[in-house]
């Protein structure tokens, strides 16, 4: 157990109808269902960054694994998306307005064809990448639909990180915060909420719903970076 106030201790938490029930120091009151005293149990949304994919997992190891699936895809799109923010703005700086736009479009084309050539390996074997992570059958079963999925439409979410940053770059970051801000808590979480512990879909449902908001969301900035509205923007 682990507490601000003091140094962690061995404990056990016991979990009913997926909420935690109680926890104790110690050994348990009975056999533990999952873990042993050299586990780590992590409940709610805590972020572990790269130390959880170095040890064996249950539960949240998929949705580790499925960050990773599109991890290296979305950290190029995270390269693409700076650049289009610092031609975008250069061009706007120095009035060319035609510039600004051509960018934007230049810059997620390329992402978009350099992404789907990244992500190919991984949606046509998932189970060989996801298998540097899982070594449990099952999990590694459970994982590889959702870790294909997401590979097949990263190219997609291309379009919407390069112009997101692109809007960043004209200085128009109040859109680009509503529509990002807007799209993940007011209507993803919700509706993984939902689909999750309200009607007990699992985990396939779940990335369904999280690729289709993001898939929505990229056709979001695509008309608005149409709209040309970014070029107006007074910094």
């Amino acid at each position: 157990l682990s507490d601000p106030d003091q140094l962690p201790v061995r404990g056990w938490v016991a979990v009913d109808r997926g909420r935690i029930a109680e926890i104790g120091e110690g050994a348990p009151p009975s056999p533990a269902a999952a873990g042993d005293r050299d586990s780590i149990v992590c409940p709610a949304f805590t972020d572990a960054h790269v130390h959880l994919p170095q040890m064996d997992a249950i539960g949240c190891q998929l949705g580790v694994t499925g960050g990773y699936g599109g991890g290296l895809g979305r950290l190029v799109l995270l390269g693409f998306g700076l650049a289009a923010s610092s031609l975008v703005g250069q061009a706007l700086g120095g009035g060319e307005r035609a510039d600004a736009a051509r960018w934007g479009w230049e810059v997620s084309r390329l992402a978009l064809v350099f992404v789907a050539l990244l992500e190919l390996p991984v949606a046509l074997f998932p189970e060989l990448f996801l298998g540097i992570f899982i070594h449990d059958p099952e999990t590694l079963a459970l994982a590889s639909l959702p870790m294909r999925l997401v590979a097949l439409t990263l190219w997609w979410d291309a379009l919407g990180t390069v112009l997101l940053n692109a809007h960043q770059g004209a200085g128009h970051n109040r859109r680009a915060m509503a529509i990002s801000v807007s799209m993940q808590w007011g209507i993803f979480l919700p509706l993984a909420y939902l689909l999750g512990p309200v009607l007990g879909f699992g985990l396939l449902q779940i990335w369904l719903a999280n690729i289709s908001y993001r898939c929505v969301q990229a056709l979001i900035f695509l008309w608005s970076w149409r709209q040309g509205h970014w070029a107006e923007v007074r910094v």
